[in-house]
């Protein structure tokens, strides 16, 4: 089974990039704390990827300092860059994305977006493989 929850802020505005069938993929990473014995704590950067309506609720919603809660999976990239050598990175593929509150409201935009608008997951059969730009 391959499931990951997690919960933490973003650390950074979104990304969101379109494949070339115009399926909308966002990027985002949340800084995840983890306590430890003695009172110290370490932050876990966790890189994640939605997909479609999903994604673009992800990039008209959040922003830096965002509170979120993630469902998904751990997926491996594998790539070939420009040199010819075999590079891989692990993100979660969130299929489930809560919004929680923000620390500054975007210009414009003065509600928040409940928990559970446009943040459900995007059906695979939506997806192939060939509208993922990696």
């Amino acid at each position: 089974m391959n499931i990951v929850i997690l919960s933490g802020n973003l650390v950074r505005d979104p990304e969101i990039k379109y494949s070339q069938s115009g399926v909308a993929v966002c990027t985002f990473t949340v800084a995840q704390e983890e306590f430890r014995k003695g009172g110290e704590s370490y932050v876990h950067y966790i890189e994640c990827v939605a997909f479609g309506k999903q994604a673009e609720a992800i990039s008209n919603n959040l922003q830096k300092g965002s509170k979120v809660f993630v469902q998904g999976s751990i997926d491996q990239r594998r790539w070939e860059n420009n040199e010819g050598k075999n590079r891989n990175k692990l993100q979660v593929k969130a299929f489930s994305v809560e919004f929680g509150a923000r620390s500054h409201p975007r210009a414009g935009n003065d509600q928040q977006q409940p928990a559970g608008d446009n943040s459900g997951p995007l059906p695979e059969s939506q997806l192939d493989s060939d509208d993922i730009p990696f």
